[in-house]
């Protein structure tokens, strides 16, 4: 069964973080820089405050608000509202949860430790590596090419 750590092996557990008092504007534009579809953003202490997302930023409402004078912690998803993954979590159980919360990404949290990010494009990117691999075995095997023992 996969897990949630094994998506971190093959990605990696960088995660782009920012300060909950940064600008809006001038995290959107990290975001887009770096092709990423959301922030962890912490406050004073270094602790997750929460996320901010592409959804959150199309969510603010723009006649009442100017985004170029908005700070972070004024759009983002707050850390008491963030749906968590821990390393250990199957695969299928995050795709569900994922789905059911109409979410994109996940934090990945181990032992209280932010470990990681995965979004739906790395669950379903997993997913379809795997499905691709039995494949290419049930299609050896049929064919008798699999390895002897």
């Amino acid at each position: 069964m996969m897990k949630v750590s094994d998506i971190l092996k093959e990605k990696g557990s960088d995660v782009v973080m920012v300060k909950r008092t940064e600008m809006v504007c001038d995290t959107v534009k990290l975001m887009n820089a770096q092709k990423i579809g959301s922030v962890i953003v912490l406050d004073e202490k270094g602790n997750i405050a929460g996320i901010m997302t592409e959804r959150d930023i199309l969510s603010c409402p723009f006649k009442e608000m100017d985004i170029a004078t908005k700070k972070v912690f004024e759009v983002m998803t707050p850390s008491d509202r963030l749906i968590i993954a821990s390393a250990e979590d199957n695969i299928q159980y995050v795709m569900a949860m994922m789905t059911e919360h109409r979410i994109k990404h996940m934090p990945v949290m181990k032992n209280d430790q932010l470990v990681g990010l995965i979004s739906i494009g790395d669950v379903v990117k997993a997913l379809l590596d795997r499905s691709q691999q039995e494949t290419k075995r049930l299609q050896d095997y049929i064919a008798g090419k699999y390895p002897e023992e």
